[in-house]
């Protein structure tokens, strides 16, 4: 599963229990994600850390039920959640600037959460789900900044790898918050005949950052782009692209332009307390193919 799927299994899980006590560490699992990556991720593509997604949308079903049933308000409270009427209404008014009485009597419209769908919202059909179930195809990766380290020889990705994630600690950027998305790609691509090459590993950063490489660490802008998506680990990551090819033979798809691209799913977490060797050894990867409209 890609970190798309991983998270939509996360909401899933809280769509089914917003009326049971929810703890984040169970969501979490249910990601297969630690909980550093989790939040970050969850954050990044939904939108809203995971306590306020449970809150918002407790709130926004609460109000449904007022609109929609004749349960009494304390009722409605406890069913999601809340230890009494004076907390729901005090939360309520909070969110929706109106009370539940108010709310029910005068039926004034209200902005509430939906139920997020990562796969509709970030995914497209590619028609042919039923013979490569594993592949997405990923409406667009949206443009990023990334400080970025280019690194040749016979172990490039080790360098650069080591490279980008020392200048990271160095400036306080692995701080625990995970906002920061790790890609990297052979550049050039091996060659059949050498045994050298080219990989270039890439840190995105926000522009609310005031980050600023130095004489090895650059700064630039990737333009992002339509891209098929699959998840592999670095054992497999062979068989993962021949299954890229094998399934775009038969697409409506045809190559794009734009960079090819691995995914390293790391966390701060991991990154403070493994070497880069260690974070290699078991690393996980969503797999980023471009392409284009055939």
């Amino acid at each position: 599963m890609n970190y798309y799927e991983r998270i939509q299994r996360s909401l899933d899980y809280i769509e089914e229990n917003l009326k049971s006590s929810i703890e984040i560490e169970k969501v979490a699992q249910e990601s297969f994600m630690s909980i550093s990556s989790f939040y970050r991720m969850f954050y990044a593509l939904v939108g809203h850390t995971v306590k306020d997604y449970i809150r918002k949308r407790r709130l926004s079903c609460a109000a449904n039920e007022l609109l929609n049933t004749k349960k009494r308000i304390i009722d409605i409270a406890l069913d999601y959640q809340y230890e009494s009427q004076e907390a729901f209404t005090r939360a309520f008014r909070n969110y929706f600037e109106i009370t539940p009485g108010r709310y029910r009597k005068f039926k004034k419209g209200i902005k509430s959460m939906e139920r997020v769908n990562l796969m509709e919202k970030y995914f497209e059909s590619h028609g042919i789900e039923d013979k490569y179930p594993d592949i997405k195809v990923l409406k667009e990766l949206k443009p990023m900044r990334v400080a970025y380290y280019h690194a040749y020889g016979k172990s490039p990705e080790i360098i650069a790898i080591t490279k980008v994630l020392s200048w990271a600690k160095k400036n306080n950027l692995l701080n625990g918050d995970n906002s920061h998305r790790f890609f990297g790609f052979d550049n050039p691509s091996p060659s059949p005949d050498r045994d050298e090459y080219g990989y270039e590993f890439w840190m995105t950063v926000s522009e609310d950052e005031n980050i600023k490489g130095d004489e090895e660490i650059k700064i630039k802008k990737i333009e992002g782009g339509k891209y098929a998506v699959i998840n592999t680990s670095l054992s497999d990551i062979s068989n993962a692209w021949n299954r890229f090819i094998s399934w775009i033979k038969i697409s409506k798809y045809g190559f794009g332009t734009h960079q090819c691209l691995e995914e390293h799913l790391l966390s701060d977490e991991e990154i403070n307390e493994k070497t880069v060797d260690e974070l290699i050894e078991n690393l996980q990867l969503d797999l980023y193919m471009p392409i284009r409209e055939g």
